[in-house]
């Protein structure tokens, strides 16, 4: 009889307590939930106010001011950390009041690949968008081969990744709200995207 109590005992406080984990789980699902719509929701006002700013343009007919994409290919060196450039190319597109001017260089040393982006949005907010999506969320994460995150680079919106396991580097910034930079390597190793972003003059932008 004892025997039998304990064992009831045993299972009515196993059976607490998988319900308790059960409820923990529910509140921290629903707490992901709420920080997921928060997220959405800042990252919804954003697109909107930017969605207004190129409405504004279009209707006062004002023409963005962008730099010529061949001065931005002059930023982009003929070597990068060892690497020969073998691609070089530019463009501008875009609509009346909303235009972007990009230059693109490609490097590469065996199994070793870089490419190199820079785009005029002429200061519209529109560039924080789809573009990089990153500008208007805050990330920061950690794994076993490597990190993803957004933080500030001196004092711009910046965006860093790196898999160690596959050699993939990958770092943008949001320069003075006009100029998107961004770096995407294969075969690199930790630190080097870093390096190449120091090798970029980024003050040369100012002049144009």
């Amino acid at each position: 009889m004892l025997s039998s109590c304990v064992g009831c005992g045993r299972q009515q406080a196993e059976t607490e307590a998988e319900a308790e984990a059960e409820t923990e789980i529910e509140e921290t699902m629903e707490k992901l939930a709420d920080d997921l719509n928060d997220d959405l929701a800042g990252a919804l006002n954003k697109v909107q106010d930017a969605l207004k700013d190129v409405e504004k343009n279009l209707k006062n007919g004002e023409e963005v001011e962008i730099a010529d994409f061949r001065d931005l290919k002059e930023i982009l060196p003929k070597r990068m950390l060892g690497m020969d450039r073998h691609s070089h190319t530019g463009e501008k597109s875009g609509v009346t009041g909303f235009k972007i001017s990009q230059a693109t260089a490609k490097y590469k040393d065996g199994d070793r690949r870089l490419e190199i982006n820079i785009v005029d949005s002429g200061g519209m907010a529109l560039a924080s968008l789809g573009a990089a999506a990153w500008t208007m969320l805050d990330v920061d994460r950690e794994t076993d081969d490597g990190y993803e995150r957004t933080t500030t680079i001196d004092g711009y919106k910046a965006y860093e990744k790196f898999d160690s396991r596959r050699g993939e580097a990958e770092i943008s910034i949001f320069y003075k709200d006009r100029f998107l930079v961004n770096i995407k390597g294969d075969n690199l190793k930790k630190g080097d995207a870093e390096k190449i972003l120091d090798r970029l003059d980024l003050d040369d932008l100012d002049d144009l």
